[in-house]
């Protein structure tokens, strides 16, 4: 089976397009604890601040303290720490620093340092990773960085430390990526290599980044909405042609319609010059498919339209019914052997009177398992509806009576057709088990929804009958909000807080 999660199918993220940069500065002076709001007041205060950062310069231990009271504290208390032993003093790429007593060992193993005598033998016990260790914590308490940045900070080759950004990537401690650029980042960290980012420090940038995002949108009414979605659609603009037809289906697809609505009402209102066989063109031609959603009165049903490269991917719903008996075996056994064929080798091949064949086939379309090269079938059995009235008392649609008298001429095949079997038939194929995973098909259909609808919603999602409901694809919904793709926020007034807009793509979202 294949087995596939949302990162995979969302493809490499542009980090420096995501996120902001104000919030990433911001995040870095928290994390260095340079912002005001928790400054260093104690000397057990400044010893917790060398434990978290790890070394730290003269000028920056005083640039995370509170000297309000007295300038000279900083200065104090390292000199109350050295004392007692509690910290102590190196040598780090060319500068003095100062480190916390318990992280001794593990300096001198990762940087090679001679250690100053006095410290307690307890903490002189040799350490597994050391440098792995120190670039994990530099990684923690900053925001994106280069192998040249933790380089320049220990004295380092940056080769030495590549090899260690590397295990760190591959254990999910650290993610590689574009974070920024130099125009984004006042820090002006070197990205003329491979950026890395703590995997913890990347989440709360993202989350600060996109709940930025959502305060910047201001609800509109459900009416902006309405205008919004028929624009959406294109509705009521100039377009036609296979290519023009070609994106609606794409847009449609999925989505049970009223059979006898689709060519009258919903493709023209999208295509203003549609033609019916503009649809032939592309199901016999194998560009788009149809199958059948459900019977809906006697001759009446709904239908979904599909790309045919995409229809083996859709998560589609169960069978509206369960069609077991020994006429409907037939009728699969013969389509899974003959391929697409006309009803009359249909009938051919099954036996059984010709109306009971018409009725189990049309329970096998309904039930979404048997499609047509044509909608020719499905326009017949509206128009057989619409003129069953006027048949029974010998009229035309028209009101002129038809004549009593057969012409002595054969019958052609086509005039022998019964309503709604024309085209040829075909079993609609079920992809492999195993050819696309779960994600894959809810990844799809969560897509779908994004271009047919540009907001979704709760709502939305509950009118479609999508199995599942919204919990089924809110996973996928966030996935892409991570990834840049869409954006969630409040867009339409009285609708619930949970909701996603697709990409623009040139229109105008509320």
């Amino acid at each position: 089976m294949t087995i596939c999660n949302c990162s995979e199918l969302l493809g490499e993220v542009n980090y420096s397009e995501l996120l902001d940069a104000e919030v990433l500065s911001q995040l870095r002076s928290e994390l260095q604890r340079l912002n005001t709001q928790y400054p260093v007041r104690s000397v057990d205060g400044l010893h917790d601040l060398l434990l978290y950062l790890g070394d730290l310069s003269r000028v920056e231990v005083s640039d995370r303290c509170d000297l309000s009271s007295d300038p000279q504290s900083a200065d104090n208390w390292i000199a109350s720490l050295l004392d007692q032993g509690r910290i102590i003093q190196l040598s780090i790429a060319d500068e003095e620093r100062f480190v916390a007593a318990e992280d001794a060992a593990r300096y001198r193993d990762a940087l090679s340092i001679q250690l100053p005598s006095g410290i307690a033998a307890a903490l002189l016990e040799p350490v597994e990773s050391p440098l792995v260790d120190l670039v994990s914590r530099f990684g923690r308490t900053h925001g994106p960085f280069s192998k040249e940045d933790v380089g320049a900070r220990f004295g380092l080759p940056p080769d030495q430390v590549n090899g260690v950004l590397v295990e760190l990537g591959q254990n999910g401690r650290l993610i590689s990526g574009d974070f920024t650029t130099p125009e984004q980042d006042n820090e002006q960290t070197s990205t003329t290599d491979k950026q890395w980012c703590d995997a913890n420090v990347l989440r709360i940038w993202k989350q600060r980044s996109l709940a930025l995002v959502r305060q910047q949108i201001k609800p509109a009414s459900p009416e902006v909405c309405t205008r919004f979605l028929i624009d959406w659609h294109g509705i009521g603009r100039r377009r036609n042609g296979p290519e023009a037809l070609l994106d609606v289906v794409e847009q449609l697809q999925g989505i049970a319609l009223p059979a006898s609505c689709l060519e009258r009402d919903i493709l023209p209102a999208r295509l203003p010059d549609y033609r019916p066989g503009e649809l032939d063109e592309l199901c016999s031609t194998g560009e788009a498919l149809w199958q059948g959603r459900g019977k809906h009165g006697t001759h009446d049903g709904r239908i979904a339209l599909f790309l045919s490269e995409s229809f083996d991917q859709q998560t589609l719903p169960p069978p509206a019914d369960e069609v077991e008996d020994e006429l409907a075996d037939r009728i699969r056994d013969f389509l899974t052997s003959n391929g697409a064929v006309f009803f009359s080798a249909i009938h051919s091949a099954v036996g059984g009177f010709r109306n009971d064949v018409f009725d189990t086939l049309w329970r096998l379309v309904w039930n979404g398992e048997i499609t047509n090269d044509t909608l020719a079938p499905v326009r017949s059995l509206n128009r057989s509806t619409r003129s069953t009235a006027s048949s029974r008392s010998g009229q035309t649609p028209t009101g002129r009576r038809t004549s009593s008298r057969r012409s002595g001429r054969a019958r052609s095949q086509r005039a022998a057709l019964l309503p709604g079997t024309e085209g040829r038939w075909s079993l609609l194929s079920t992809p492999e088990e195993g050819t696309f995973s779960p994600t894959e098909r809810r990844m799809e259909q969560t897509q779908q929804l994004l271009d047919r609808m540009g907001i979704v919603t709760r709502e939305s999602v509950t009118a479609e009958n999508i199995a599942g409901g919204f919990s089924a694809i809110y996973p996928i919904l966030r996935a892409l909000e991570d990834s840049g793709k869409i954006r969630r926020g409040y867009f339409i007034e009285g609708l619930g807080a949970a909701q996603f807009a697709a990409p623009e793509r040139g229109r105008t979202t509320p």
